[in-house]
Parts: structure tokens; C-alpha cells; sequence
């Protein structure tokens, strides 16, 4: 096989995204489809749903009521706000990609204007605000601070996802804000559980060494060649691929070991889902340290992209078991 056959096949390998259906321009359900595709509605299942649950199944020890359901909802807008403005920001280096799921998002396509998409990004985060008012002053000043460093995220003056280790930097400040976020809707609406704090704080701890830090890194990894196409000299760019891949994979150990110590033994959690959890872990510790070695031997956008998937599916997984393993 010749190198550009290889290249179209690992283009076609990174093609199987579920939102990859073209929406179409001219239709108005194409637009609707289009709007949605920049909300990014799985990671809004995968990240707000799911943290959101796992950190008030954290503090309080149990499920929390239905009443909950709103504050859940603020998170996805607030979030949906900022993958949208995200994809704004992103048009440069996602009009070089050679991965279909960057380089047929809808600004890119054109299914969506930019105009729309300020629109939509500003309604987004004018509504979670709004709600977040309507929770309680510290929600409220806590989905303030996350509607602002997410719009520093993508836009001057800091511009935070093409600077490196400021990516990470951000996305661990935004799970340590939204654990906030969430502890003051416990104290305005609920109870803590008895000496929480030391567990809680060192579940979200590992959380964040594992997602905020490992998974951020995978996907850099990811995006190098348009992040580098673009301009953007994020942390992949400024290491290599072969220290992106090391890191990323030590960083998902130390997160994972710290997670399920949390888990395990400092909330005392030893039943089937811990269990699970543990499993789930070394398995994908092995599946992890495979991709790394093919990404150090030679970097591979397919293997880029199995091990950035490889992140978001375990993550999502350990926090439904980890609100399982106090039930």
C-alpha cells in the first residue's frame, strides 16, 4: 500500500462519528441538525450529565432528587454555550484536519453560519446563567466564572487551547469550579454526607488528573496535525507525540489509582461496581499503554483517536459506577 493509500484509509478509518452525517445546506432541518452538531450533545451526555450526577452522589452519599435536574440542566447549557463559541474558534485549524469529524463540522461546511453560531453560543450561556441566578448566588457566581474562562478558552486575549499547558491548566480549573458549583447547590438544597470532604475532594482530584490532564493531552494528540496546520502551539505541539502519549498514558495511571482509592477506600465503597471500576481500569491500563507504544514507535492519527475515545468511554463509565457503587 502507498503512503497516500495509507493516508486515505486512516482519513476513512477517523470517519465513522456519529454526528459525520452531512446535514445539508439549504434544508431547515439541515440547519437544526447543524445547530445541534455544535452543541456537541455527546460530550454534553458524557461530561455534564454524568460529573454533574457523580459529584452530588459524591458529597451527599445518594441520588439526588429531581429537583437536581435543573442545576444538570444549567451545566448543559452553560457547556453547550461554550462548545459552540468553541467551534468558532476552532474554524482555522478544523478547515486543515484531515479527520471528517473536525473538518466537516457545520461552521466548516458552511450548514451554519458564524453570525448563528454567536448567536446560539451567547442564548446558550444567557440562558444557563439565568437558571443558575435562579438556583442560588454561589451557583450563580460559579457559572459565571465557567461562561468566562470558557470564552478565554477559545478567543484572545489568552486564548487558552492554543497555549501550551494551558489547556490542561483550564480544564482543571473548570472541574475544581464545577465541584464548587455543585457543593453550593448541596448547601442551598440538600445535606453534605458526614466527613465528606477528604473523599470528595480526593475523588474530583483524580478525575481530574485523569480527564482534565490525561484525556486533554490525548486529545491534543489527536489534533496535531491541524492543530499545527492552524497555528495552534498547543501542549502536543510543543512536546512531540512521543511525550504527549507518555504523559498522557502516566497521567491516566496516577488519575485512575487515585479515583478508585477514593472509591474504594476512603468512602468505603467495596461492592460490585467498585469492583467493576478497578476492572475496567487495568484493562484499559493495558489497552493504553498498547496505543502509546504504537504512538511512540510512530505516530498514528487512528491510534491518536482510539486513544483519545479510549479516555472519554472509561471516564464516562467510572462516573455511572461510581454513583453505582453508593447505591
Amino acid at each position: 500500500m502507498t503512503s497516500t493509500q495509507q493516508a486515505a484509509a486512516t482519513d476513512d478509518d477517523a470517519r465513522f462519528d456519529w454526528h459525520l452525517v452531512d446535514p445539508g445546506k439549504g434544508s431547515l432541518g439541515g440547519k437544526l441538525v447543524g445547530h445541534i452538531r455544535l452543541a456537541r450533545p455527546a460530550q454534553l451526555i458524557w461530561l455534564d450529565i454524568c460529573l454533574s450526577l457523580c459529584i452530588f452522589v459524591g458529597i451527599v452519599g445518594e441520588m439526588p432528587p429531581a429537583f437536581y435536574l435543573w442545576f444538570v440542566l444549567t451545566a448543559v447549557l452553560i457547556d453547550a454555550g461554550a462548545c459552540t463559541l468553541n467551534d468558532i474558534g476552532d474554524l482555522d485549524s478544523d478547515k486543515k484536519s484531515t479527520e471528517g469529524n473536525r473538518s466537516e463540522r457545520p461552521l466548516v461546511t458552511g450548514s451554519v453560519t458564524r453570525q448563528a453560531a454567536w448567536f446560539q453560543g451567547i442564548a446558550l450561556f444567557a440562558a444557563g446563567i439565568i437558571l443558575a441566578a435562579w438556583l442560588s448566588p454561589w451557583v450563580l457566581l460559579f457559572a459565571l466564572l465557567l461562561v468566562l474562562i470558557s470564552y478565554q478558552y477559545s478567543f484572545p486575549p489568552m486564548r487558552m487551547d492554543a497555549r501550551p499547558y494551558i489547556q490542561q491548566l483550564f480544564w482543571f480549573t473548570f472541574g475544581i469550579l464545577y465541584f464548587l458549583a455543585v457543593y453550593s447547590f448541596v448547601i442551598a438544597y440538600s445535606q453534605p454526607m458526614e466527613d465528606f470532604l477528604i473523599a470528595a475532594v480526593s475523588m474530583i482530584i483524580g478525575v481530574q488528573v485523569f480527564a482534565a490532564l490525561g484525556e486533554t493531552l490525548a486529545k491534543d494528540l489527536r489534533d496535531l496535525d491541524n492543530d499545527r496546520a492552524g497555528g495552534k502551539y498547543t501542549t502536543s505541539v510543543h512536546l512531540g507525540p512521543k511525550r504527549t502519549a507518555r504523559y498522557a498514558f502516566y497521567l491516566s495511571c496516577a488519575g485512575l489509582s487515585i479515583w478508585i482509592y477514593a472509591i474504594i477506600v476512603l468512602y468505603g465503597n467495596w461492592g460490585p461496581a467498585a469492583l467493576v471500576m478497578a476492572v475496567i481500569a487495568i484493562l484499559w491500563t493495558f489497552v493504553a499503554f498498547r496505543l502509546v507504544s504504537e504512538l511512540t514507535d510512530q505516530y498514528s492519527k487512528s491510534s491518536a483517536r482510539k486513544l483519545h475515545l479510549g479516555f472519554i468511554s472509561v471516564f464516562a463509565l467510572l462516573l455511572i459506577l461510581s454513583m453505582l457503587s453508593f447505591v
